[in-house]
This record gives C-alpha cells, structure tokens and sequence, in this order.
C-alpha cells in the first residue's frame, strides 16, 4: 500500500516535467548548406560533425561541419512556429516595466543575437547589449536571420 501511494506521487510528479528537443545545426564544410541532427564533436573541438536524425549508419554517414556555426536548439519557437536556435538573429519587441510584451506588425523592435552560457540560453539586444533570459520572450520573437548567414543584420540601424 505505502509503495503505491509513493509510486503514484512519484508518477504525478514526472507528468509535470517535460524535456526539450535536443537538436543541433551546422553549416556543411563541403557546400555550406545547413544540417540538423546530433552533434558529434572532436577530442580536441577542432572538428564536430551532425548525425542527422534517423541515419542508422552513424558512423559512416556523418556530416562535416564547422564547428564555430555549430547551435542547439532552444526548444523554443518564434511567433511563426518556426524554431529558435543559437546564433539566430531575432527581432524582439521592446517591453515594457512590467515585462509584458505585445507584438503587431507596427510594434516597434530591436534586434538581438540568440546566445547560450552557463546552462541557459538568453537574447542580447545588438545595440544596447542588455540581455534577457529566452523563455521571458517565448512566442514574441520574429527570426530575421542568423549571425553566420546575415551578419550585415549585425550593424547599422537597429530598429526592425
């Protein structure tokens, strides 16, 4: 009896709990194009390949790439349902005092830069360099590019 009872809170804690996606990105050394999958790196860092999901030939079938474009997927996704990795380049509505955000096509914006750092990933405005935590901004934020694709997006006007 006891034993049931404590399974049972235990099975009602962990419905609670649910896991991100672990998903990875890299440009390909070979045509620059970008791969999603599993991330493989090197002893040495030098080297890191993407096992793209599903390939059951792992080690023969891996993807080349640079691993300064290497990101993880946050588990998060913009207001168009489309998802959010490091090194992306957003466009994020200023928020008021309250920290509430509002986003409509005349919203005025600012761009920051999708970043990760001691176990948690963050925004940092491009201009300003204020940074905020990424789930403070979920389902608020617009994809305009990323930082290896588009870095012109990193200068001049920052307004979006």
């Amino acid at each position: 009896m006891i034993l049931t009872i404590a399974r049972t809170a235990a099975q009602k804690w962990t419905e609670g709990i649910t896991m991100r996606e672990i998903l990875f990105r890299g440009k390909r050394t070979d045509n620059g194009e970008w791969v999603y999958g599993n991330l493989v790196r090197g002893c040495d860092e030098k080297y890191a390949y993407i096992v793209e999901f599903g390939n059951r030939e792992m080690c023969r079938n891996y993807v080349d790439v640079n691993p300064e474009t290497v990101g993880q997927y946050t588990g998060l996704k913009d207001k168009n349902g489309t998802k959010i990795f490091e090194g992306d380049i957003v466009l994020v509505p200023y928020i008021d005092p309250v920290f509430k955000c509002t986003w409509n096509d005349a919203s005025p914006c600012e761009r920051a830069i999708v970043k990760y750092c001691n176990g948690m990933f963050y925004v940092e405005y491009i201009e300003s360099g204020d940074k905020f935590t990424l789930p403070a901004m979920d389902g608020y934020m617009k994809i305009i590019g990323n930082i290896y694709d588009n870095p012109e997006l990193l200068e001049g006007d920052n307004n979006g």
